[in-house]
């Protein structure tokens, strides 16, 4: 079977792949300070730009997503409730959890950094922005 290219993908000529600057590629964050081939983030392996492949960093998103929304699912479970019951207390337990990052009572030295983490993933885990 013989795949045709449409229209070239220009960052990539239509190879599908391209040199990234840094090591973290197309998904962004911390990397390393040299070049790097991975799949090219416009037509996603394709190489042709009017007719891309899976957006693979979209189906990373919703994966996490899926992840954090079934850990907030089985910790409503089991208190005993179901997650859209639980979502205000999430929320409001996620408002204690910043009330508490930001005490200055004297705690163990990672307290407050894992009261705020925790917190940013209860409420992504509930669609809200920490």
């Amino acid at each position: 079977m013989t795949y045709r290219i449409n229209t070239v993908c220009a960052p990539c000529n239509g190879a599908g792949r391209k040199v990234y600057a840094s090591g973290a590629t197309w998904r962004g964050g911390m990397g390393t300070a040299s070049y790097r081939w991975d799949i090219c983030d416009k037509c996603w392996g394709s190489g042709d730009s009017d007719a891309p492949w899976t957006d693979i960093r979209k189906l990373e998103e919703e994966f996490e997503r899926r992840v954090k929304e079934e850990a907030l699912t089985r910790l409503a479970r089991a208190a005993g409730f179901n997650l859209g019951v639980c979502r205000p207390a999430i929320v409001e337990l996620a408002a204690e959890l910043l009330r508490l990052s930001n005490s200055r009572k004297k705690r163990g030295r990672e307290f407050g950094a894992i009261c705020a983490s925790l917190r940013s993933v209860l409420l992504r885990g509930v669609g809200e922005k920490p």
